[in-house]
């Protein structure tokens, strides 16, 4: 039944599974990785062929009219469960020991399976017949032989058990099905990411709970035209002299924690008033037949927020496979030039800032801390955004937090740093990126928003991602080469 409901689970890339979802116990992470596939088939889908098979052959053992399993049906018994015993271990291996993030319901079905073949393995009649019948022994067989008086054994009837040595071999072959099948894992270029295209139908209450009151939200923006009204506001969902008076009463910093324990911590020279950019107008998206409907401009953009094509990137700045996007991300940026803009949804899997999260992840330690200094330098320099960002994605690990924050000060002065620590607003940005993350169902990140298709896990290379984005921006080749050329 595990194995069935994963099996239906991967059919649908884009559902949560009930208990994951964050943290060590990450099920999308495990069951978007380059190993829950062989040659584009999901594993699930093979184990529960397996699981079935040995059912089906027990089934027709039993209830066939011999009440015994037969030779025949105990090859195929052992093998089943040879094959079920090292897919476990091999599977199991390599969430501990490859990727680190472990499925709950995967490994629950692969401690069920390594006991199912333990328990068949173990109850097979398999007999060790040597050249003289009168010596034969019978092993692990649930009658023992029974042993004459003058120390004779008696020697079972053909029919009660399997040889040894065919056992052996049905056992050996069976343990190769899963050896073949790691090496073609590791050897196939399996895809690292899912792709989910969104449909008007099924969406979970609470999903649908907030895509109903993020276009209340809008629709209240609206003027009589086709555009929305302006806002004075650089987030016109909060009233700037609400959000005026509650920084002033409040100490609170970026993540609602007081000033002891601010993400900006140790910066000594006083606050000072200063302004972050106001939006001068808005650019709307619908993206997932609007279940997310947002306004670029009140996020951070990399590139030209008038590009003709506007994609969203949802990640955390401490996400292994976020940071191996960057680099693809920018490649994809390079090739299209003008022609596109990714806006920037940063989701710190940590739960400082972020509710959502449950089960914290040592790797994601400080993600509060680099998503809100990001979004200061957005807020106070932009111009100085793209820089920062590419200091917080290069290597593998982000830099040091003290790095970080003395990056943050060069670029902004002590004051400016002050000062939004002293602010509620990256605070609420960061809550309007969380929601955009429920809104796309929760699960992994990185996830790559193209319309109404989701892309979530990183590419092989740039230039798959490239021709990903252009697939479903509707570009084909001929087009881009066009502008190429131009450019």
């Amino acid at each position: 039944m595990g194995a069935g409901y994963l099996s239906w689970k991967s059919g649908s890339p884009g559902a949560a599974l009930p208990g994951c979802g964050d943290g060590p116990l990450d099920c999308s992470h495990v069951l978007s990785s380059r190993f829950a596939r062989i040659f584009s088939i999901p594993v699930s889908w093979l184990a529960t062929g397996v699981y079935a098979s040995l059912l089906v052959a027990w089934a027709v053992a039993v209830f066939g009219g011999r009440g015994r399993p037969s030779h025949s049906v105990w090859y195929v018994l052992i093998f089943g469960a040879s094959v079920i015993g090292a897919a476990a271990l091999w599977f199991s291996g390599l969430q501990f020991f490859v990727l680190k993030q472990y499925c709950a319901y995967c490994l629950t079905v692969h401690a069920c399976g390594l006991a199912a073949a333990i328990l068949i393995l173990l109850s097979a009649p398999i007999v060790l017949v040597m050249d003289r019948p009168e010596v034969a022994l019978r092993m692990r067989s649930p009658r023992a032989a029974a042993v004459a008086a003058d120390g004779a054994a008696t020697v079972p009837a053909a029919d009660e058990g399997v040889p040894l040595a065919k056992a052996f071999v049905a056992a050996i072959a069976g343990s190769v099905a899963p050896v073949i099948l790691a090496i073609a894992q590791l050897l196939s270029p399996e895809p690292t990411y899912t792709i989910e295209v969104a449909t008007d139908e099924g969406r979970p209450a609470e999903i649908a709970e907030l895509a109903d009151r993020e276009r209340r939200e809008t629709l209240s923006l609206l003027g009589d035209g086709d555009s929305p009204k302006s806002a004075a506001s650089p987030n016109p969902q909060v009233n700037s002299e609400a959000t005026a008076d509650s920084t002033a009463s409040s100490p609170a910093g970026p993540t609602g924690e007081s000033d002891s324990n601010s993400l900006f911590d140790e910066v000594l020279e006083p606050a000072v008033a200063t302004d972050a950019p106001e939006a001068t107008k808005e650019r709307w998206l619908s993206l997932r037949k609007g279940q997310l409907f947002m306004n670029a401009r009140e996020h951070i953009v990399l590139g030209d927020s008038d590009a003709p094509h506007l994609i969203v990137e949802l990640f955390d700045y401490t996400c292994p496979h976020c940071r191996a996007l960057y680099g693809q991300t920018e490649h994809v940026r390079e090739a299209m030039g003008d022609g596109l803009a990714i806006v920037l949804l940063p989701v710190p899997f940590e739960k400082k800032c972020n509710p959502r999260i449950e089960n914290e992840n040592e790797i994601h330690k400080n993600a509060c801390l680099y998503a809100s200094l990001a979004i200061a330098v957005w807020k106070y320099a932009p111009e100085a955004f793209p820089a920062f960002h590419e200091f917080l994605m290069q290597g593998e690990r982000p830099p040091e937090p003290e790095a970080a924050r003395t990056r943050a000060r060069l670029l902004l002065g002590a004051e400016r740093v002050e000062a939004a620590r002293a602010s509620r607003s990256i605070a609420q940005h960061i809550e309007k990126c969380v929601d955009a993350y429920i809104l796309l169902g929760s699960g992994s990140v990185p996830k790559l928003v193209i319309h109404d298709a989701t892309m979530t896990g990183e590419a092989r290379s740039g230039d798959e991602l490239l021709q990903i984005v252009r697939d479903h921006l509707g570009i084909d080749d001929s087009s881009a080469g066009a502008v190429s050329a131009a450019e």
